[in-house]
């Protein structure tokens, strides 16, 4: 019996398989089922994770921890790669975080996946123009604000861009036109004229260089009469009209650019070649190492300085300089500055064969006050009081200076520079040569037009008139200047 069981197994093993088709097909649907759960189920979790994700990312950005933010919102790109809004948000976690690369990747590639996202082209624009590309930042913004002209930010940063460009006019129409559509936008940008006028960006551009050149007309070049001069300084010829040429240049480089602060350096150079009073030639130069360093709504400037002339070939004086500027926000339209100087001081003058020195510190404090007015320019006013202590032959004095200061801007794309200024000088010691102590009252009225002739060239027509008057004659003096100017930003 146990014989024929075993007999029967291995005929039975060699058999062919006669299983039903149902079995098959149930196999093949199982196969097809997996192979569907992994095209939509696993999407569809990975969906779900990367709104989880996206929803985590956007608290994080709402309470401004942008690092922790963009860390969440990369992830919820990577699993749901085709989302536009996660890109979009994750440009402005970059953009918080000043990696504008970055962001204007996000941006780009969430106007691709959505033409129509919102704002979509106003945050390319904003990513294009803080990467320094203003011309194509532009371009972006104006097709954003014909898709929705009625968008504040999208006219301010059109203003931005129009002021880089070299087009005023048209930068404050926009800004004009985004005050008026979004008044919420002056508790957070600035306006254009404290764009314009006051330096609060602590992030300039690393290196520029300037150039200047002109003409200038003087009716007074000498100041004094030959006369009064003869005794002390053979160099000058005397009270004469003149034409000067002039050559200027400036130079800022920042090696160290931060959030918050930065480390600059700044050299001034100005050259005067008279065409009479030819031994009246001057050259001047300054270097200055500050810092600018931000503090809340504070600016602090501390700086060291460095300035040598020349006059007629020989040196005239040097000075070392130290000083601080303390600028702060008073109101959307005030803006207070509180600047201190001290000027190691020695001049060197030639009486005949021998050469005369003075040398002393000079104490600087002033406050000034800036006025803003909309669309139409600045006000800056402004008290000095000024300690001279001096040693040698000369004198010691007490000045007291007022300034005031103001741009206004014209139409056709003109600026007008306007400066006003008094200054009182009480000397100490007794003066010998005129016996008595000295008592002056200067007065200086300035005059600039601005015209740009493209956004790195400009025109400057200006007209100045100096004036003094003393207890004593051989320091009174008038003087007219008449200047053309062309200045050019290299860099």
């Amino acid at each position: 019996m146990l014989m024929k069981i075993r007999e029967l197994k291995r005929t039975k093993s060699q058999l062919p398989n006669t299983s039903p088709p149902g079995k098959k097909i149930l196999c093949c649907l199982c196969v097809v089922y997996l192979f569907l759960v992994a095209l939509f189920l696993l999407p569809a979790l990975a969906s779900i994770e990367a709104e989880s994700l996206f929803a985590q990312g956007s608290q994080q950005y709402l309470a401004e921890n942008y690092a922790e933010a963009r860390d969440l919102l990369s992830q919820a790109a990577i699993l749901d790669p085709q989302h536009a809004a996660i890109q979009q948000a994750l440009g402005l976690c970059y953009l918080a975080l000043k990696e504008y690369q970055d962001a204007y990747r996000a941006f780009r590639t969430a106007l691709y996946l959505n033409p129509q996202i919102k704002r979509g082209r106003v945050y390319l624009g904003i990513s294009q123009y803080l990467l320094g590309q203003y011309q194509q930042a532009q371009d972006t913004l104006t097709l954003a604000r014909q898709q929705d002209p009625d968008d504040g930010l999208t006219r301010y940063y059109l203003g931005l861009c129009a002021l880089q460009l070299g087009q005023p006019q048209l930068a404050k129409k926009e800004f004009s036109q985004g005050y008026r559509l979004s008044p919420e936008l002056a508790k957070h940008f600035k306006t254009y004229e404290d764009i314009v006028l006051i330096p609060t960006d602590v992030r300039p551009k690393r290196f520029r260089l300037s150039l200047l050149t002109g003409l200038e007309y003087d009716s007074n070049a000498a100041l004094q009469s030959e006369r009064d001069l003869q005794p002390y300084c053979q160099r000058k010829k005397g009270h004469h009209v003149d034409w000067a040429g002039r050559l200027g240049s400036r130079l800022e480089y920042y090696p160290f650019l931060r959030p918050n602060y930065n480390l600059g350096f700044r050299l001034n150079t100005f050259y005067n070649q008279h065409t009479w009073l030819d031994n009246w030639n001057w050259f001047n130069g300054r270097a200055d190492l500050f810092l600018n360093v931000k503090a809340g709504p504070i600016l602090l400037q501390p700086l060291v300085g460095y300035d040598h002339t020349f006059y007629g070939g020989e040196q005239f004086s040097t000075f070392y300089i130290y000083g601080l500027t303390i600028d702060w926000p008073e109101t959307n339209w005030l803006r207070g500055e509180l600047s201190y100087r001290a000027l190691d001081r020695v001049f060197h003058y030639g009486i005949g064969d021998r050469n005369n020195y003075r040398e002393g510190w000079e104490h600087r404090v002033g406050f000034y006050q800036g006025i803003l007015l909309h669309q139409i320019g600045v006000i800056r006013l402004g008290v000095v009081f000024e300690r001279d202590l001096a040693e040698g032959a000369y004198m010691v004095s007490r000045t007291v200076r007022g300034v005031l200061n103001s741009v206004i801007f014209l139409p056709w794309d003109l600026s007008c520079w306007a400066s006003l200024e008094y200054a009182r000088n009480d000397f100490d010691n007794y003066n010998y040569i005129v016996r008595q102590e000295r008592e002056d009252d200067f007065y200086q009225t300035q005059i600039l037009l601005k015209k740009p002739l493209r956004p790195d060239l400009a025109v400057w027509l200006g007209y100045g008139y100096n004036t003094q008057r003393s207890n004593t004659d051989a320091y009174q003096y008038d003087r007219h200047l008449l200047t053309i100017l062309l200045s050019w930003d290299l860099f």
